[in-house]
Order: C-alpha cells, then structure tokens, then sequence
C-alpha cells in the first residue's frame, strides 16, 4: 500500500491477520503480519473505522462515509446496516426540479438517492470513482434524468465531471476534459437552455458547454482576476446570456474578491462593484426566481473560515450592500435557498446553523432547534416551500416552515368498468366530474376511494400516471409511487406518460407496513385477463380478498402487498 493509514484492527483469534483502512478510502487485509497486503471486497466508501468481536472474528464492522456496514464472511462481502443519509454526513445536495420528493446527496464519496423526500435511500453510485470525493452536484431542469456529478480528491487536485443520463442509476465521465492540479469549484445549468452549462475552475477561469457537457471552451474574456480562480457562478433564469463569476482575491493586502457579469453567454465579462469586500471568498451567487435583477451573493473570510456574511443587489448586480444583520458576526456563508413561491423568506447555510429571513435579508433568525450544533454544508426546499433540507457532517435534517401553504388532503376515487373488468382511480376533481356525469361511457363508482395528498409533504412521494390504447378496443391507467418503475414505464413505447404527480403519497417500509396512523393502498394485476393489463389500487381489505380470489396477483411491498400509505 502507497497511502496513509486510518485505522488497524487485529483478528483477535489470529495475530497475524490485521485489516487496515487508508486515507484514500480503502479497506485491505493481510494474513501474515503485514508482509503482503490485499484490497477486499467493496463495503462502505472512505472507510475510517473497522471492529470485530472474539466470539466470531469472520463478522467484521466497518464505518465510512456511507454508514456503518457488516461482513459475515471476512471481509469477502458486506451489508449496509444504515439506512441511506441519516447517521453520516452529507455534503452538496441536489433536488430534482420536478419531484422535489427526489433528492440526491453527496456522502463524500458516494451518491445516495430518495425518491420518497427522505423516508428510503439508495446508493447510486455507478460508475463513479470510489477513490474521489463528490464536491458539486446538479440536476438538469428541465430533463431530471440528466444529472450532474463534480468529483476531486485532495491528494493531488484531480476534478472529473460525470454525466447520468438515468437519474443516478449509471454514471460516465461527461467528456475528455479533466482538470489537474485545477479544482473546479462551481458549476451551473442555464435555467431556459439545460444544454448549456458553466463551470468555474482554479487557475483556468471560466469553462461553458452548450452540449451537456460533451466538450468545453474557456470564456474568459474581461476576467482580471489573477488565475483567475473562480469560486461561485449563477445564471439569470431567464435568459442564458446572462451570467454572473465571483474570483477569489489575490492574496495581495487589501486586494478583494470581485463579481464580474456577461450579458453575451460568457464570451465577455464586465466586473461590477462590490465596495467593501476585502480578503473575503465568495462562497455562492443567487439570482431570485421570480424577480432576477434581485441577487444575493454569500462570503467567508480568506484567512478564516468562522468569518462571513451576505450581501443583496437590487439593480442585476451594479450596486451592492450588506445584508448581514443579525447574522453572527463569526459565521461563515456558505449558501443560500430561496422559497420559490414566497422569494422573500429566504435561507442561509452558515458554519452556525441554519438562519432565515421573512423580509428579503433585511433580519436574519436562526431556526436550529432539533438539529446538532454543527455547520451547514448545502440547503434545498420544496416546491411547495414547506419542507426545508439541511446538509451537514452529522445527517440530511428537515424543517417543516411554519406558515407555508401546507396542502390538504384529497380523496383518490374508485371507478369500474363492467365490459372491460376494468378499474380506474383518480383525484382529479374536474376528471372526477366528467366521469360522475357519464362523459366518460361505461365507468362508474364501486364506491371505494382512499385519501392521498394534493401537494407533497414531509415524507411522501410523487404518483406517476400513465395511459395506454396498445391493447384496444380496451385501454388501461398505470399509478406508480416509486420513481424507479416510472422511469420503466416511461421507456416504454407502449405507454404514454400522463402526469409525473397525479398525487402524492407515503410508501409503505420494505415489509409493506405503514406508518402509525396511515392506512395501507394494496396493488393487485390481473395478469392480462380479458386481453388488456389493468391494476386495481384500494384500501379496502374486503375488496382486497375478492380481488384476489377472483385471480389477481398481489404487487405491493411485503407479504400483504401494500403499494402506498394512505393519511387519515
């Protein structure tokens, strides 16, 4: 081994057989005091601790920065014994614009993916180097399946850019380009043009890709700054012509940080006067949603990190001022999020915990309480702007926002149809009103309905609807709360893809139970009676058992087949 160790523990059955694990993240066994040593089989990534007991030293405990994991079998195999993001830390965050119940986080240097806005995780990791930690991270927003990760190890300066053009499930190096010993340090998708992407890169300046991130061109043209190294970027989300670079300072005596803006895509760069930043890094550029000639940029002090602050500009950059007050004044910035739907209460990610603002940065309060006492690494918000999410070294923590639109609950109606044999469910009250009026012939109430929630919250998952006339005269609706079968179903040309959140819902755990006090969905297929697929989806235990004495099979998780967990 060429690296530095982190832990030893000896088999203490056998003194000569030691697993060690290194700074770069491995795991390696030897059985002869360390003469030879040999990589063993894949457990957790950036392993820093391992333990064995006397009574069984082939079952071997390792912990890294995707949780704690366990081998039965020496080291040969491995399972993870934690479940997704909640015991270790996490670091960038990314949430998918169009179901914000999907989230991905960095664990140094592993991807780990929700589809349910917290309640399971996964790793999806594929692809990507198990050597290297994961700085940046972003999705597409417009297509969610193209998915962004921004690798670097600290031991020599290495940055790669992978690409996931399946939402996690693969990953591939985006192009050719690498960047050695330059780190890259920011990047960004336009907003009204996702093809075209920027990234800022130590010593190398500004890159921009108007092909996903295939090929890449330094557009540097007006930055001054020395390198120059540039450590923040935003786009204007409305146009891609628009684009704002934050760069270091140079490390000259009162020599500041500078934010130059491009009107032309990037091909030139005018610097805009900041006035009194001195010796501070620019840690992140934001441009309100709803009203983008308001941005804030976030800073912390160049020499010492536990220094930092805020600042808002009103006029698309040409003029700034503070906007720290009340923030404490030995607190780094690291991010901010914006509520999309109120831009004025807006969030800060410090070295101090979380802190908010209701009136556009002008007052600032710390909502911390339940959290450990730790610094924010990234921050991300709902659509529906009541649930916030932290990024820190001790888990992924929610807050719901007190005040914000908080969704009711809905009833999700039962229709059969007699000649088909067909079911059909929906929430949709002017669907509901053709179909209660006969619009749609032959459907009508069995009677049944379960409750589901209009707008997501805490905990639940998008339903993705789908249609299909591949099997006429008959046709037939498919319902999916996990976003892995949806994203089957989309490849399928058979189906056509209808609503990505026809409602939203909780999922049951793998064993098919539900949360006290929400009430189990079951799914059952016919298996293609009647020459067309259909699935029936109720929460009636007596329809339930005539359904599947009639030969429908159950689908859901677990032996009592519960696809989703209905609220009160």
């Amino acid at each position: 081994m060429r690296d530095a160790f982190m832990s030893l523990a000896v088999d203490p059955t056998s003194s000569t057989t030691l697993y060690a694990t290194t700074l770069r993240g491995a795991l390696f066994r030897t059985t002869d005091s360390g003469k030879t040593w040999t990589r063993v089989a894949d457990g957790p990534r950036a392993p820093s601790v391992i333990a064995m007991t006397t009574s069984d030293p082939a079952t071997i405990y390792a912990g890294g920065s995707t949780g704690i994991y366990r081998s039965s079998d020496s080291a040969q195999t491995w399972t993870r014994l934690t479940l997704g993001v909640r015991t270790v830390g996490v670091y960038p965050l990314a949430v998918d614009p169009g179901a914000s119940s999907t989230i991905y986080a960095a664990t140094r240097s592993a991807v780990m993916k929700t589809t349910d806005g917290g309640g399971h995780w996964s790793e999806s990791s594929a692809g990507l180097s198990a050597d290297l930690f994961i700085d940046r991270l972003a999705v597409d927003p417009v297509s969610s399946s193209n998915v962004y990760a921004v690798q670097s190890t600290p031991f020599d300066g290495r940055t790669i850019i992978y690409k996931s053009a399946d939402a996690g499930a693969h990953w591939a190096i985006a192009s050719n380009v690498s960047f050695n010993p330059a780190a890259l340090r920011a990047i960004a998708i336009a907003p009204t043009q996702p093809s075209t992407l920027f990234i800022g890169v130590n010593s190398e300046g500004v890159l921009k890709s108007t092909d996903g991130g295939s090929s890449w061109v330094r557009v540097n043209s007006g930055l001054t700054a020395v390198g120059p190294y540039v450590s923040a970027l935003a786009i204007d989300p409305t146009t891609a012509d628009t684009v704002y670079a934050a760069t270091d300072p140079t490390g000259q005596p009162d020599t500041p940080a500078k934010i130059f803006k491009s009107t032309d895509g990037a091909a030139h760069w005018r610097q805009v006067s900041i006035g009194f930043l001195v010796n501070q890094e620019i840690t992140s550029i934001v441009v309100d949603p709803a009203t983008p000639s308001t941005l804030y940029a976030t800073y912390a002090d160049y020499g010492d990190s536990g220094q930092g602050g805020i600042v808002k500009s009103i006029d698309a950059a040409e003029t700034w001022v503070a906007a720290s007050q009340n923030l404490p004044p030995t607190a780094s910035v690291r991010t901010l999020i914006i509520d999309p739907n109120s831009p004025s209460h807006i969030y800060a990610a410090t070295s101090a915990g979380v802190y908010m603002s209701a009136d556009g940065a002008t007052t600032w309060a710390p909502i911390n309480a339940g959290m450990p006492n730790v610094g924010v690494w990234d921050l991300a918000i709902n659509g529906a702007g009541s649930v916030l999410r932290a990024a820190t070294i001790a888990g992924l923590f929610e807050y719901a926002v007190s005040g914000a639109s908080q969704s009711t609950t809905v009833s999700v109606i039962e229709y059969y149809h007699a000649a088909f044999d067909h079911y059909f469910i929906t929430a949709i009250p002017e669907e509901i009103k053709l179909l209660d009026n006969g619009h749609y012939v032959g459907w009508v109430r069995t009677g049944l309905q379960f409750k589901a929630h209009a707008a997501e919250q805490i905990g639940t998952s998008p339903v993705c609807r789908f249609f299909t006339t591949a099997f006429a005269p008959k046709s037939s609706h498919f319902h999916t709360p996990f976003a892995s079968e949806c994203a089957t179903v989309q490849a399928n040309p058979d189906w056509l893809f209808e609503n990505a959140k026809a409602f939203y819902i909780a999922l049951p755990e793998d064993d098919g139970s539900c949360a006290t006090g929400l009430t189990p969905v079951y799914r059952l297929y016919n298996k293609g009676q009647g020459g067309a697929p259909n699935h029936r989806y109720t929460a009636d235990v007596v329809a339930h058992a005539q359904t599947v004495a009639r030969g429908w099979i159950p689908e859901g998780l677990g032996t009592v087949a519960a696809e989703m967990c209905s609220p009160p």
